[in-house]
């Protein structure tokens, strides 16, 4: 299985940002080997509605992602569930500039923030519970728990967030997954705690693991 990190829109290779290759370039070279991808994918920020791709590539919402969209998008995994490979996924995430988002949203042609980014919080126990009861081996999110962001976030103001500190924590103290692999902070970084080992990726980063 592979995973790929936040997109922002990056679809195809941008040479003059040394950019050498897209989302799509990417899962081209992938072909159909599978791959989740672990939100911020890009939709929303734009017009274009993408068409469906190879299903062997699927994707999670970030807290740049509108969810209405990747609702209905065949290639979206949904907000949280487990996939036919038995990989945990939770969708959605906080976004610390919230209010300057919200100050100057008037500025943009498209949506550049969503009320409901994240899970919402009734849907928290319904979640935790198929997390406990299924205790999976991997799982992907967009955020991680907060018992790694403080370690990402070396020291600054921690930034306090449903998915962080009561959703995606609470699930780490349930079940230790051999495997958490997430996204949203935009670097590459490998730690462990306790059983499981921590992969953030950077963006468009390919990370392959053996199911």
């Amino acid at each position: 299985m592979f995973f790929i990190g936040d997109v922002h829109g990056i679809f195809r290779s941008i040479p003059e940002r040394d950019i050498e290759e897209g989302y799509f370039d990417i899962i081209e070279r992938l072909g159909n080997q599978k791959s989740i991808q672990v939100g911020d994918f890009g939709f929303g920020f734009c017009k274009k509605i993408l068409p469906i791709w190879d299903i062997n590539h699927r994707f999670i919402r970030g807290n740049h992602d509108d969810p209405a969209a990747c609702q209905v998008h065949l290639n979206h995994l949904g907000d949280y569930g487990v996939s036919e490979d038995g990989i945990f996924f939770v969708g959605g995430g906080y976004s610390i500039d919230v209010d300057w988002r919200k100050a100057n949203a008037y500025m943009y042609p498209h949506p550049i923030w969503w009320e409901d980014e994240e899970i919402a919080e009734v849907e928290f126990d319904k979640i935790i519970e198929l997390y406990e009861t299924t205790k999976p081996k991997i799982i992907v999110s967009h955020d991680c728990p907060s018992e790694i962001r403080n370690t990402l976030i070396d020291g600054n103001k921690p930034f306090r967030n449903r998915t962080s500190d009561g959703l995606l924590s609470v699930m780490f103290k349930v079940h230790q997954p051999e495997l958490w692999v997430f996204g949203h902070y935009h670097e590459s970084f490998d730690s462990t705690i306790g059983r499981t080992h921590f992969k953030c990726l950077a963006e468009l980063e390919v990370f392959e693991y053996s199911i």
